[in-house]
């Protein structure tokens, strides 16, 4: 009679750091009882309203561009959304205070409403920027202008505080910290669009429009989103196990590159040019820009070129850090 041969347990493969990091977002994002829970909440609602209408764009049709376009609720819904979600995670990093739900509460109520605001306008088939055909519609458009104030003000706030204190590796501190600074600057560039755009107004000029060309908005949908880019960089240098330098000089180049596309697009539209033409010096900035982001992008993705690089510790967090992440 033979005698059965022993069985192997079957291990099952590790967590790919793809895997571990698509975890870390989930559980990032369904927090809900952490300090930002407010924010993270205003954050679905909005990117759902943007997915809802980039479906209710495709059945009904219609202009990507212009006033009446449902360009709006897509974009102003999914951008803000994102911008709600990286707000939260920076605040679940500081240093609690008194006061954090209530600026959470008020940021994320803000913005909330500000977009349904313009997600209103559209779907009453009115312009939700500079309209003052009415008493309401002035109305609205000095309320979302109030509560953008606001919001920037909270940002502003949390922006300060976190320059003093963020318990983040070198890498992402740096890609937070920088990516708050382009999202106030952003935030200074929507207010200024506003008031431009009023001025433009006045004078019987498109609002929309820096004579002759250029898009008064340009900058400030460029420095928005670097709050979300650099810490993802952070992140990726972070789970592909790259020393504590290479990581750093992702983040400095990646800086440097949405530093750089900023100063290409306030050139273009302070010079009245469209987003991109036939200016060679303008053309060259936004060469450089790119050439940055390159650079980047191959310090990420590239091998590690020296053994030394995987010394024990180079690229460890200490406890604190890596619960941070």
């Amino acid at each position: 009679m033979t005698t059965p041969k022993p069985s192997i347990p079957v291990k099952l493969a590790p967590n790919t750091p793809l895997t571990a990091a698509w975890s870390d977002l989930l559980d990032t994002l369904t927090r809900w009882g952490d300090v930002g829970g407010s924010l993270l909440v205003g954050g679905w609602v909005l990117f759902l309203s943007g997915l809802f209408h980039t479906a209710v764009w495709g059945v009904l049709g219609g202009p990507w561009e212009g006033p009446l376009a449902w360009r709006k609720p897509i974009l102003f819904g999914l951008s803000t959304g994102v911008t709600l979600w990286s707000l939260a995670w920076v605040l679940g990093k500081l240093r609690p205070v008194r006061g954090d739900r209530w600026v959470a509460w008020v940021t994320s109520l803000a913005l909330v409403v500000e977009v349904a605001l313009i997600t209103l306008q559209t779907w009453r088939g009115v312009a939700s920027h500079f309209n003052r055909a009415t008493f309401f519609d002035a109305s609205l458009g000095e309320l979302a202008q109030w509560l953008v104030w606001l919001a920037s003000i909270a940002i502003l706030y949390v922006t300060f505080r976190a320059l003093f204190y963020l318990p983040l590796e070198p890498a992402m501190r740096l890609a937070t910290q920088a990516g708050l600074l382009l999202l106030v600057v952003g935030c200074g560039l929507g207010v200024w669009t506003a008031m431009r755009g009023e001025q433009q107004l006045e004078a019987q000029l498109t609002p929309e429009i820096l004579p002759p060309h250029g898009v008064i908005k340009f900058p400030h949908g460029m420095a928005m989103h670097a709050i979300q880019l650099l810490p993802l960089l952070a992140w990726l240098a972070h789970y592909r196990q790259l020393s504590s330098r290479r990581a750093m000089r992702v983040v400095l180049l990646a800086t440097a590159a949405s530093c750089t596309a900023l100063l290409y697009s306030l050139l273009q539209t302070l010079a009245g040019r469209p987003r991109i033409d036939g200016s060679l010096p303008l053309f060259l900035v936004l060469l450089a820009s790119l050439f940055l982001f390159f650079l980047a992008t191959i310090e990420l993705i590239r091998s590690e070129s020296s053994p030394d690089q995987h010394a024990a510790g180079d690229h460890e967090l200490p406890p604190k850090e890596h619960a941070a992440l």
